[in-house]
C-alpha cells in the first residue's frame, strides 16, 4: 500500500492500522478485498472524507485514529460472531449509528440513500415551483383577458367542474377497455363537455399554451411540416444546423443530441389569432417555465432509467452473465427518450399519460428489484423478459405528434401529477439501483464460505429491510395509510407546528456546531469564508444555493414533516389497476380517507404552520454548511494538494494523451483545482449538516420507529434517539483519546490552545454549553434556562431516576409534565390526545385506581390549573392553549414580558419558587391551617393562577 506525506503524523498511523489489519491471516479468510472495506470505513467514521482528503487533515487526531481502529476489530468480531447486530439492537438502533457506522457496505448504502433522497426533495421542490410560477402566470394572463377576449366561469369554478370531468372521463377510459356498452359513447360526450367548459372560460389559456407547445403541422405527402409553435422553432432551426453541421444534425437525429430552445427564440412564436407572444407577456413568461422544467423532467426521468439499467449490468457482469441484452435495452431506451428534431419534447400533455406510465415501466421496475433479491419466494420472471416489457413501455411512453392524439385538457392534474410521477420514480430507480450496488459489493469485499458467509447474510437480510423501508409496507391498505398520514399530520399541527417554544429550540440546535468545532474555529472559518470570491459575488448566495440543490434547504414545510413525503411504495400512484379475480381494469379512485390526508398535509405544509420551524432549520443548517465548507477548502488549499490531483490525473488515458501532445499544463488547470477542491468541500459541508441535523427519511430511522405501532408510540421521537447517538459518538472519541495518553494534553483546551484531543474537547464543549451555561443563567436570573437549551439525553435519565427513587408523587408528575412515564416519554402525543379527548368526552374514565390511570399517569383534570376551552384548545394546537391559559391573561395585566418569558419557558427555578413561596407565606399568614403553610397543592395552583394574571 502506497504511503502519502502527509504533515499529520497520525496519519502514518492510521495507513499503518490499515496494513496490518488487512494483512493479518483472520482477515484474509474473511474478505475478498479487505483494503476496499477498511476505504469504505473510513468514509463512514470521517463524514465522507476518503483516505485521500483525510492525508491533508491537519487536525487529524490519535483519538479520532483509535477510534477508528476499533471500528476494524469489531468488524472483524462482527464477522465471527455471524451477525452484524443483536435483534435487541435491529429494533431499536438507527442505521446510521448501529449499522452504517460498523460496516462498510452498510455505510456506503446508507450515504447513497441520503444523497439520492435529499435529492428528490430538490428535484420536485424546483419541478412544483416552476409549475405554480406557470400557473401563476396563466392566472395574470387569464385575468388580463376576462371581460375582454371570453366570458364565462372564473378559474377556480372551470377548474373544480374540470376534475370532476376528468374524474369522469377517466372512468370512462376503464369502462371502455372493459367493454363495458355505451362507453365510447360517454367518453364523446364528457370530452365534449371539457372542450366546452375550456373554451368558455379563463381556462382557455392552456389551449393557447398548448398551440404554442405542440404547434401546427400540415403534411406534404409523408413529410410532416410544423407552421407554429415551439416544433415550427426546432424544425427551422435543424435545418439551419444541418447546413452548417451536419455531423451534429446526424447525431440529433440518432437522438445522441438535442436542440435547444433559447429565450429570444421565443420571441418569433405568434398565437392561435395572430398575436405576437410580445404581447401577452405573461403567457411567454409560462413559456419559458414550462421549457425549463420540462427539460428538466426529461433529464430527471433518463436519469432514473439509464441507473437502473446500470445497476443490473454491473450485477450481471459481476455474476459472469452476458450483458448484451441489458447494454442494448439502454441504447434502446435512451434512443428513444432522448427527443429528436421533429418532435421536440413536450409530449406530456396526453390524457392517457400518467397511466401508460405508471402501468408500463413502474410494474417493470418493481419486478427488477423483486428479480435482484436473495429472497426467491418474491421472484417473478426472468430479467430478460422485464426487460422486453420495458423496451415495450418505452414505445408508448414517449409518443409523437400523432394526427388523432387526444391531449388532456386538464393541464392542472397531468403536469402536475407527471412532476410527481417522474420524481417518485427516479427517486425509487435510485434507491433500487443503490440497494443492488450494495449487495453486488457485499459480494465483492465478503468471501461467501464460513463465518463470513454468514456475516454476508445477515447484512444481505439487513440491506432488504432498507430496502422495505424505502418503499414502504406494501400489507397496508390505502384507506389505512392515509388514516396514519391524517393522524400523524395532525399531531404535527397540533404539537410542533405553529409553536413559537418549539421552533426556538430547534434554533438552539445551533449549538451542536459550537460542540464540534468550538467558538474560536467557529469564528475563524467564517472570516476565511468571507475573504473567498464567488461568482455571485456573495458566499451567502453560493451557500443558498447549494443548499437548495442538494435538497438540505426546506422550502415549503419542515424536517419533521417530511417523513410523509417518501414512505408509499411506487405501486400506489397507479391510476389503473387489473383484478384477476374479476378479470378487468378498475380505475384507482382517490379515497375519502385519502382526501382528508391531502388536505391535512396541506395545511401542516403551510407558512403558517412550519414557517417557524423552517426559517430556524434552515438558518442552522447554513451556519453548519458555511463551517464544515470553510474548514474543507482551507484544508484542501495548499501546494500538496495541487500537487497529488496533478500527478492522479496525469496517469489517466487522457492526462497521458496531453502530455504526448505538449499539452501538459492542460491537465489541471488553477481553474479546475479551485472546482474541485469547492465541489469536495460542498460534499464535505453537506455531510456535515446531515450529521448535526440528521436526516428524517424512514431508511434513517431505527426498525422499531417504522412499525405500525411505532409511527404513533414513538412518534417525534427520532431527534431524541439521534441525539443519544451522537453523544454516544463523542463519549467513544472521546475514550480513544483518554486511552491515547491525551487526557492532561487536553486541559489547554480550557487556556485556549490546542489539545490535538477532540473527542475530550467535544465533550467539554458540551457540557460547558449543555449543563454550565443554563446552569449560570438560571442561578443569575431565577429562571430555568434549561427548558430552551435542553440535553435531551440527561433530561431523560433524570425522569427515569426521578421516577424509580422519588418518593413525592407531585415531583414524579412534573418530571413526565403530569403524562406518566410511559405518554410523558415514549406514548406519542396521538395516544395522549386520545385519552384527553376520551376524558373530555367521558368515553374514559381515569378512576384512581383505574388500570389506564396507572398506565397513563393521568389524574382528573384540575380545574383551579386548566378551564375545559384551555384543554380543547390545546389538543387542536399547544401554543394556543398556552396563549389562552396563560399568555392572554399575563398581557392583559400587563405583563408583556412574562407572557414572553413564559413562552419560551423561562420558568422560576425550583429555588426561585421556594423562595418566592416562603416570601409570599410570610407577608400574608392568616391562620387558616394553625398559622402555618397552605398545602403545597394549594400554593402551586394559587401560584400558578398569579402567574397567569388572575386575583387571588
Amino acid at each position: 500500500m502506497a504511503r502519502a506525506c502527509p504533515t499529520n503524523r497520525n496519519f502514518y498511523d492510521l495507513v499503518d492500522s490499515i496494513h496490518d489489519w488487512a494483512e493479518s491471516d483472520v482477515n484474509k479468510n474473511f474478505f475478498n478485498d479487505a483494503y476496499e472495506a477498511a476505504f469504505k470505513m473510513i468514509e463512514t467514521e470521517f463524514h465522507g472524507m476518503s483516505i485521500k482528503t483525510l492525508e491533508h487533515n491537519p487536525e487529524l487526531s490519535a483519538g479520532q485514529v483509535g477510534s477508528f481502529k476499533a471500528r476494524l476489530r469489531e468488524l472483524t468480531q462482527n464477522i465471527r460472531n455471524g451477525s452484524l447486530e443483536t435483534k435487541w439492537a435491529e429494533t431499536w438502533w438507527r442505521p446510521a449509528t448501529g449499522f452504517a457506522a460498523k460496516d462498510p457496505v452498510v455505510g456506503k448504502l446508507l450515504k447513497d440513500m441520503q444523497r439520492s433522497g435529499f435529492h428528490f426533495r430538490a428535484n420536485e421542490m424546483r419541478d412544483t415551483t416552476l409549475f405554480h410560477s406557470i400557473l401563476e402566470e396563466l392566472k395574470t394572463e387569464a385575468g388580463r383577458r376576462s371581460g375582454k377576449y371570453f366570458k364565462g366561469r372564473s378559474w377556480k369554478q372551470a377548474q373544480d367542474k374540470l376534475d370532476a370531468l376528468d374524474v369522469e372521463y377517466r372512468q370512462s377510459i376503464t369502462d371502455f377497455q372493459n367493454r363495458v356498452p355505451g362507453a365510447d359513447d360517454e367518453l364523446i360526450r364528457i370530452k365534449n363537455d371539457m372542450d366546452e367548459l375550456v373554451q368558455n372560460s379563463e381556462l382557455k389559456v392552456f389551449d393557447d399554451l398548448l398551440y404554442l407547445v405542440e404547434g401546427k403541422k400540415t403534411k406534404d405527402g409523408d413529410k410532416v411540416i410544423y407552421d407554429a409553435g415551439i416544433p415550427k422553432l426546432l424544425q427551422d432551426k435543424f435545418l439551419e444546423i444541418k447546413k452548417s453541421d451536419p455531423s451534429r444534425a446526424q447525431r440529433i437525429e440518432e437522438g445522441k443530441a438535442k436542440l435547444e430552445i433559447k429565450p429570444n427564440d421565443l420571441l418569433k412564436l405568434t398565437l392561435e389569432n395572430g398575436d405576437s407572444i410580445t404581447e401577452h407577456p405573461a403567457l411567454k413568461k409560462s413559456l419559458q417555465s414550462y421549457i425549463t422544467m420540462m427539460d428538466g423532467l426529461y433529464d430527471t426521468l433518463r436519469g432514473g432509467v439509464r441507473k437502473i439499467l446500470k445497476s443490473r449490468q454491473l450485477k450481471m457482469e459481476h455474476a459472469g452473465h452476458d450483458t448484451k441484452k441489458i447494454k442494448a435495452t439502454l441504447e434502446s431506451l435512451e434512443s428513444k427518450l432522448m427527443p429528436k428534431y421533429e418532435q421536440g419534447y413536450f409530449p406530456h400533455y396526453t390524457r392517457d399519460l400518467n397511466a401508460s406510465f405508471m402501468d408500463g415501466l413502474m410494474s417493470k421496475v418493481e419486478e427488477l428489484q423483486a428479480s435482484t433479491t436473495y429472497d426467491e419466494s418474491i421472484k417473478t420472471r426472468s430479467v430478460d423478459d422485464i426487460l422486453d416489457d420495458m423496451k415495450n413501455y418505452a414505445d408508448g411512453h414517449v409518443t409523437g405528434r400523432a394526427e388523432d392524439y387526444d391531449y388532456s385538457k386538464n393541464f392542472v392534474n397531468s403536469v402536475g401529477n407527471y412532476i410527481s410521477d417522474v420524481n417518485r420514480f427516479n427517486f425509487a430507480a435510485f434507491m433500487d439501483a443503490h440497494i443492488v450496488d450494495s449487495l453486488t459489493k457485499v459480494e465483492k469485499i465478503y468471501k461467501a464460505k464460513g463465518d463470513a458467509g454468514e456475516y454476508a447474510r445477515s447484512i444481505t437480510s439487513y440491506i432488504e429491510e432498507m430496502h422495505r423501508a424505502v418503499n414502504g409496507d406494501n400489507d397496508i391498505s390505502r384507506n389505512t395509510r392515509a388514516m396514519m398520514k391524517s393522524l400523524l399530520g395532525f399531531e404535527f399541527i397540533s404539537k410542533l407546528g405553529f409553536n413559537p417554544r418549539g421552533a426556538a429550540r430547534n434554533f438552539t440546535q445551533r449549538l451542536l456546531d459550537y460542540v464540534h468545532w468550538g467558538p474560536v474555529q467557529v469564528g475563524k472559518a467564517k472570516k476565511y469564508l468571507e475573504a473567498m470570491t464567488f461568482e455571485t459575488g456573495d458566499h451567502e448566495l453560493y451557500i443558498e444555493k447549494a443548499l437548495r440543490e442538494s435538497g438540505l434547504l426546506f422550502q415549503s414545510t419542515s424536517p419533521e414533516f417530511t417523513q410523509s413525503g417518501l414512505d408509499a411504495p411506487a405501486n400506489i400512484f397507479k391510476t389503473r389497476v387489473w383484478n384477476d379475480a374479476d378479470g378487468k381494469w378498475e380505475m384507482v379512485k382517490e379515497t375519502t380517507m385519502e382526501k382528508v390526508a391531502k388536505g391535512v398535509q396541506a395545511v401542516a405544509g403551510t407558512q403558517i404552520i412550519t414557517g417557524l420551524h423552517r426559517g430556524a432549520e434552515n438558518l442552522n443548517r447554513a451556519h453548519t454548511f458555511k463551517i464544515a465548507f470553510a474548514q474543507m477548502h482551507k484544508w484542501l488549499s495548499n501546494g500538496a494538494v495541487q500537487k497529488q490531483m496533478l500527478d492522479d490525473r496525469s496517469k489517466t488515458d487522457y492526462g497521458k494523451k496531453l502530455l504526448a501532445e505538449g499539452k501538459g499544463d492542460s491537465i489541471l488547470t488553477t481553474a479546475q483545482y479551485e472546482a474541485e477542491i469547492r465541489r469536495q468541500s460542498k460534499n464535505y459541508a453537506i455531510n456535515m449538516v446531515i450529521m448535526n441535523h440528521f436526516d428524517y427519511g424512514d431508511y434513517a430511522k431505527n426498525k422499531a420507529s417504522r412499525t405500525k405501532m411505532g409511527r404513533f408510540m414513538l412518534q417525534f421521537q427520532h431527534y431524541s434517539f439521534e441525539f443519544f447517538e451522537k453523544n454516544l459518538k463523542i463519549l467513544r472519541e472521546a475514550k480513544h483519546d483518554v486511552a491515547t495518553g491525551n487526557l492532561l494534553n487536553s486541559l489547554n483546551f480550557f487556556v485556549g490552545k490546542d489539545s490535538n484531543a477532540h473527542g475530550l474537547e467535544k465533550a467539554y464543549r458540551m457540557s460547558l454549553l449543555y449543563f454550565m451555561v443554563p446552569a449560570v443563567v438560571s442561578q443569575i436570573f431565577g429562571v430555568n434556562a434549561n427548558n430552551l437549551v435542553e440535553h435531551d439525553t440527561i433530561e431523560r435519565m433524570k425522569q427515569w431516576f426521578t421516577y424509580f427513587t422519588s418518593e413525592d408523587d407531585d415531583e414524579v408528575d412534573a418530571a413526565f409534565f403530569g403524562k406518566g412515564p410511559i405518554l410523558g416519554t415514549v406514548g406519542g402525543p396521538l395516544l395522549s390526545d386520545i385519552i384527553d379527548i376520551g376524558v373530555m368526552t367521558d368515553l374514559v374514565s381515569l378512576d384512581e385506581d383505574s388500570i389506564l390511570t396507572l398506565i397513563s399517569g393521568l389524574e382528573a383534570n384540575d380545574p383551579s390549573t386548566s378551564t375545559e376551552v384551555g384543554r380543547k384548545i390545546k389538543i387542536l394546537n399547544t401554543f394556543l392553549g398556552r396563549a389562552y391559559e396563560r399568555h392572554y391573561p399575563s398581557i392583559r395585566g400587563g405583563q408583556i414580558g412574562f407572557a414572553l418569558q413564559q413562552e419560551f419557558g423561562f420558568y422560576p427555578t425550583a429555588k426561585a419558587r421556594k423562595a418566592k413561596r416562603e416570601e409570599r407565606q410570610a407577608s400574608k399568614r392568616t391562620g387558616l391551617h394553625g398559622g402555618g403553610a397552605l398545602p403545597t397543592a394549594v400554593e402551586m395552583a394559587l401560584s400558578r393562577m398569579e402567574q397567569e394574571g388572575q386575583k387571588v
